[in-house]
C-alpha cells in the first residue's frame, strides 16, 4: 500500500479490547507480521486463517513457482 498514513482498526467488542489490554499489560505482546496482501485483510479478520496443511486448499510450493 503506497500511502504515507497509518491504520487504526479494532474489530473486537469494547469488553474483549479491554481484556486485551489489562493482558497486554500483565503479559507483554509480541508483532508478528504475516505478509498477507492487504486485500486479504478483511477476510483474515473476519474469519481467521486457515491452517490448510495436508488438505485439498494447501498450496504445494514448488507447483506454485514451477508449474508441472
Amino acid at each position: 500500500m503506497h500511502t504515507p498514513h497509518q491504520f487504526l482498526l479494532l474489530s473486537s467488542p469494547p469488553a474483549k479490547e479491554s481484556n486485551f489490554r489489562a493482558a497486554k499489560k500483565l503479559f507483554g505482546s509480541t508483532f508478528a507480521f504475516h505478509g498477507s496482501h492487504i486485500e486479504n485483510w478483511h477476510s483474515i479478520l473476519r474469519n481467521g486463517l486457515v491452517v490448510a496443511s495436508n488438505t485439498r486448499l494447501q498450496v504445494r510450493l514448488l507447483h506454485a513457482i514451477f508449474p508441472p
